[in-house]
């Protein structure tokens, strides 16, 4: 003889996921569970109720006799259980209320040194988002630099580091991939970018005269007579790699003050005699480059 003592309850809910998690994607949605109750696999009748762990996370009202409308209250997760003539039945489900993802700005500075490190800042939207997660990643702008050495560039967790081996002026993409969706579909992926330029340390300086010379260049040393300057000397440092003068400055100095001085690349002759002119880069590369000179 069959009893109608409920052995097992069958539910019904489109949200349900096999591991009796029920997630709610936003505050005030609700979802509909039908709850049948069995003896021996044969549908019995049962007085069936449904208990919200936590009524401010999950509400709980009861359509008709096997029917539920459970309704997002608060942020967070719950138990719900489910009895038969009053009796707890198993499975017991968990409700999830979150508040899906909608949009990520990333900030970022525009420019990141070699040998330095920069962070890129996410903004949320909504600030209270229930998953955050990010998935990081970099490329270069140009075709031209995508056989760069990915150990010249690392990125976690949003935190650019920048080798000081960084042979060039670099435009890159830093990206962030998110999702809207709680399943994390790839339909509902986005990904928010942020340019940034990253500067080398500088390779090598080159020191030359501007415009029409004023010394003549004999072995690598550059002899000028004192009785034909008329004007100061005006040098230039070029600094290698390209681009990299836009970002680097030098440092100006005279071995021999008292022969010439030098102020800005300009070099003023106050006696004869040998001095050396160096322009050191200024961003810690130590890279150097120089001018001798000779007065007669």
């Amino acid at each position: 003889t069959l009893t109608e003592k409920p052995d097992a309850l069958t539910l019904e809910c489109a949200e349900l996921t096999p591991e009796n998690n029920i997630n709610f994607g936003e505050l005030g949605s609700t979802v509909t569970l039908k709850v049948t109750a069995k003896a021996a696999g044969v549908e019995v009748p049962a007085t069936l109720n449904a208990i919200s762990g936590n009524a401010a996370i999950v509400g709980v009202s009861q359509t008709d006799a096997h029917t539920f409308t459970l309704t997002a209250n608060g942020l967070g997760s719950t138990s719900i259980r489910l009895t038969a003539n009053g009796v707890v039945m198993q499975p017991t489900l968990t409700g999830s209320v979150n508040r899906l993802l909608t949009g990520v700005t990333l900030t970022a500075p525009e420019t990141v040194y070699a040998g330095k490190s920069a962070t890129i800042s996410a903004s949320f939207t909504p600030v209270d988002a229930s998953d955050k997660s990010l998935v990081w990643k970099w490329k270069p702008l140009s075709e031209g630099d995508s056989g760069i050495g990915s150990g010249l560039i690392t990125l976690n967790n949003g935190v650019l580091s920048v080798s000081t081996a960084l042979d060039r002026v670099l435009d890159v993409a830093v990206s962030a991939d998110y999702y809207t969706d709680l399943e994390r579909t790839e339909t509902n992926k986005k990904t928010a970018t942020a340019i940034l330029r990253l500067i080398p340390l500088v390779s090598a300086v080159t020191v030359a005269e501007v415009g029409e010379p004023i010394t003549e260049e004999v072995n690598g040393v550059h002899l000028v007579d004192i009785k034909n300057i008329n004007a100061p000397i005006q040098l230039a440092a070029t600094l290698s790699p390209v681009g990299v003068d836009s970002y680097a400055a030098v440092q100006w100095t005279s071995s021999v003050p008292a022969v010439a001085s030098v102020q800005n690349g300009m070099v003023t002759v106050a006696k004869a005699g040998d001095t050396v002119i160096t322009a050191m880069a200024t961003d810690g590369s130590k890279r150097s480059g120089t001018f001798r000179l000779s007065v007669r």
